[in-house]
């Protein structure tokens, strides 16, 4: 096993690991669809209610997350590289999100993520209203 392998392993892992963190600080704290910062998940959850979107997501998370392990494993160097990194990188993020629930106290991250939500939020709006004109 080389040294790709095993950190293909620890991202996945760690991926994994703070999704279902975030998932079960998510689960405990929300209290109505308005708490949620995601509005693709607020959206999933005012159709399908709370607990379900928050297990669907996350099951549709564990498949896309184990397929592109499998995929990273697979191809060339480059991708096991960039996978590593970015699996790093969103585990670090799910994690700051999953700490924020359990406290109730927002971080540098999580700030940035409702910020980058807030502007995904504005540009569904702005371009929903170019078509009702």
């Amino acid at each position: 096993m080389d040294i790709y392998t095993i950190l293909i392993i620890i991202a996945g892992f760690a991926l994994l690991a703070t999704k279902s963190f975030d998932v079960h600080s998510t689960l405990k704290n929300i209290q109505s669809v308005e708490h949620e910062s995601n509005p693709l998940a607020s959206a999933l959850m005012d159709r399908f209610g709370i607990r379900r979107t928050i297990w669907g997501i996350f099951v549709f998370f564990i498949v896309i997350a184990l397929s592109a392990v499998w995929v990273a494993m697979n191809l060339g160097v480059w991708f096991k590289i960039l996978f590593i990194g970015y699996g790093l990188f969103l585990s670090v993020v799910q994690a700051a999100v999953a700490r924020a629930n359990y406290t109730g106290e927002q971080n540098w991250i999580t700030l940035l993520v409702m910020g980058y939500f807030y502007g995904v939020s504005r540009l569904r709006l702005k371009i929903g209203s170019w078509f009702r004109r």
